[in-house]
């Protein structure tokens, strides 16, 4: 992953803007509201007093502009596929600034994959491979049994064993559309799969102080941008999700609407990671009201 070698704030909520610089100045040199851009700063655009955001996408790239909503979901979903955005980022005057810091792990520590940069460092994580259908998905009911959720509203494992099973769901039906032609990749959901030995399904869990994170990974990578922000408007404009070869919208939109952060890494025809972040909250309607972020990052 390319760095970025400082961070641009443009927002007019000063009390927002106090709050981030506190949080994320010592890391990399901070400007707000610059007259001029190059293409080497991370830029975070706040809705509230933003720029022209065709403005900002002529000089800076797209892994590096990041647009602040204030809005709905599904506005949010509509504005990511009209200006064609990697990602946005749903405003929280306390949690956003942490998740920014998120965000700069991922880019310091180099690497694309895995839940270690929306983790505390330190923080194991808890997980398991599928190699045919779902015989084994049990064993995510273990380990979010195995856990402690006095921080979270109730408790989220309904959720997450959701989300879980969606998401292997379309790694082992939708993920290798491509290798179709071989009678071990079905398309009917209620025909098993075998995957061979280098096509494992992988599920990985962690918690730490503020997230739990939930990430399932594919070795086939099919998984587009367009696809996956186009399936989940239209699961927001016709309130319907679809259902057809290389669809993937039901898993994806039940992903998004029960996560906090929606994050999806990819290496075109090789692997693909969906992550789902969950933040800690004990209140189930501050949970439901929290804005939603999206992320989508594409390795060479």
């Amino acid at each position: 992953m390319i760095q970025p070698n400082r961070i641009v704030l443009f927002s007019k909520d000063k009390d927002f803007c106090e709050l981030l610089e506190k949080q994320i100045a010592a890391r990399l040199p901070f400007q707000l509201n610059p007259d001029s851009l190059d293409a080497s700063a991370l830029v975070l655009i706040d809705e509230k007093g933003a720029p022209p955001l065709s403005d900002i996408l002529k000089t800076s790239p797209r892994d590096f502009v990041n647009w602040i909503g204030r809005q709905d979901d599904s506005k949010h979903v509509e504005f990511i596929l009209q200006h064609k955005l990697n990602h946005l980022i749903g405003f929280d005057a306390q949690r956003t600034p942490y998740e920014i810091s998120q965000l700069l792990n991922k880019f310091e520590s180099n690497k694309l994959w895995g839940l270690t940069p929306y983790l505390e460092k330190g923080t194991s994580t808890d997980g398991f491979s599928l190699s045919e259908s779902k015989r084994e998905m049990v064993k995510i009911d273990d380990i979010l049994k195995g856990q402690d959720w006095s921080d979270f509203f109730d408790s989220p494992i309904d959720y997450l064993t959701l989300v879980a099973n969606e998401l292997v769901s379309n790694a082992l039906y939708n993920g290798p559309e491509e290798k179709r032609s071989n009678k071990d990749y079905p398309v009917d959901r209620k025909d098993p799969v075998f995957l061979k030995g280098s096509e494992l399904v992988q599920v990985n869990l962690g918690i730490d102080s503020h997230t739990v994170g939930l990430s399932v990974m594919d070795c086939f990578g099919t998984l587009s941008w367009e696809k996956t922000v186009e399936n989940l408007n239209r699961s927001f404009t016709e309130k319907t999700v679809q259902h057809k070869k290389g669809g993937a919208g039901l898993g994806l939109y039940l992903a998004f609407s029960h996560a906090n952060q929606f994050i999806i890494n990819r290496k075109a025809g090789l692997r693909t990671e969906v992550l789902c972040i969950i933040e800690k909250n004990r209140r189930y309607k501050n949970y439901k009201e929290r804005i939603k972020s999206f992320h989508f990052f594409e390795e060479a």
